[in-house]
């Protein structure tokens, strides 16, 4: 079958804060077949048990061939610059042989990958667990305090 089409979605809309419903996604995807590219810039570190995105948070691999690509900043959860992109084997190896005329493919400075390194231990670790149950307080909180502030109900 044709694998060419592509259905690219944002974990959590950055401008909006509204999740994707990834499952309905999920059987969009396998309904017209597409490959599913899922940007987990803003959940990652943020969301599921070990800060994995909304991938872990809905109990999928980032490894599963339910999200064939999973796009991943290292600015906002791991205090670092650049980006990874998990995939299987076929869809990394096709990125890296066609691509590479596309792309800055320079390698990153070490102090970067070490940052990024470090913060994904935190991340995964106690102290990460305890940074996102304090943000989904603050979350709620928050999202409370504006409700009340607009006079209205918020969730």
């Amino acid at each position: 079958t044709d694998q060419r089409r592509f259905l690219v979605l944002e974990g959590i809309y950055r401008a909006t804060g509204q999740v994707l419903p990834l499952r309905r996604a999920i059987e969009i995807k396998r309904k017209y077949k597409y490959r599913l590219i899922l940007d987990e810039a803003v959940s990652y570190g943020v969301m599921g048990e070990h800060g994995g995105g909304l991938a872990e948070e809905c109990r999928f691999s980032h490894l599963s061939p339910d999200v064939e690509i999973s796009v991943i900043s290292l600015e906002h959860a791991l205090a670092s610059v650049g980006g990874a992109v998990v995939g299987d084997s076929e869809v990394t190896d096709h990125q890296r042989l066609s691509g590479a005329g596309y792309c800055f493919s320079a390698s990153g400075p070490p102090f970067a990958a070490l940052a990024g390194e470090a913060a994904l231990r935190l991340c995964h670790g106690d102290s990460g667990r305890a940074a996102r149950k304090a943000l989904r307080r603050n979350i709620e909180a928050a999202v409370r305090a504006v409700g009340k502030r607009l006079g209205v109900l918020a969730k």
